[in-house]
Parts: C-alpha cells; sequence; structure tokens
C-alpha cells in the first residue's frame, strides 16, 4: 500500500506539472524514470521499496559504512525554496518544501516525493 500510495502520488504532481497527457517530457518521465522504478518494485523489492522504506534502508546502510548524517542548514533550506519559487507559478500548487529529520524533502500535497540528506565519514573510518 505505502508504494501504491507513493507512485499514486508521483503521478498527480506530474499530471499538475505536465498536464497534457500527449506531452514528450511527461511520458518520457513516466516510462523513463517511474516506470523502471515501478518494474522493480514489484520484481525485485515488493512493497518494502516504497519512497520512505528505501530512504530508511539507505540510512542504515549508510551508518553501517562510517557515514554519520549531518543537519541541512538553514542556507540549504533556503535554496530549495528558492528553487522551488523559480517556478512559472510560484510555488506550483500543491509542491512544498518539507524539513525535518535533518532531511530536505520536495513534498506534494504533504507526502515527500524526493528526499536529500548530507553525510560526513566518522573519524574511525578515516585511512591515516
Amino acid at each position: 500500500m505505502g508504494a501504491l500510495h507513493y507512485y499514486s502520488v508521483m503521478f498527480d504532481a506530474l499530471g499538475e506539472s505536465l498536464p497534457v497527457s500527449d506531452n514528450a517530457e511527461r511520458h518520457r518521465v513516466e516510462q523513463g524514470i517511474l516506470g523502471r522504478e515501478i518494474d522493480n518494485v514489484v520484481a525485485v523489492g515488493g512493497p518494502a521499496r516504497s519512497g520512505e522504506q528505501k530512504f530508511g534502508s539507505w540510512l542504515g546502510e549508510m551508518a553501517r559504512h562510517g557515514f554519520a548524517q549531518v543537519a541541512m542548514s538553514r542556507n540549504t533550506l533556503a535554496q530549495a525554496q528558492l528553487i522551488l519559487n523559480l517556478f512559472p507559478s510560484s510555488p506550483p500548487p500543491g509542491y512544498a518544501i518539507l524539513h525535518g529529520d535533518r532531511t530536505v524533502k520536495l513534498g506534494w500535497k504533504g507526502t515527500a516525493l524526493y528526499t536529500a540528506s548530507a553525510r560526513t565519514a566518522e573519524p574511525r573510518y578515516y585511512n591515516v
């Protein structure tokens, strides 16, 4: 259900940004990016491969390999909002910059679509 909700939101946001269904850019995104991701969810990972679950797994994997998460700066949040405000309808209805848990997320109607985080190598993993 999580994967279904996530990709429903992705297609809803895409439809708002590129409303014409025969738009070549929209078709490339639907087929080239989202289609491959959905195939991967169905064929490989199942429901545990939705956006938030993938991000959680990725955080754990990074920590196991010696990378500690650091907080995103206020400047980063301001830059993300500035980029979103560059669109003709500023910001496009439904989109928002979400932040919390030391991350910055591009959200659509309260659901995170993409997440950015910052990491640093923990000192014990440096080869000196």
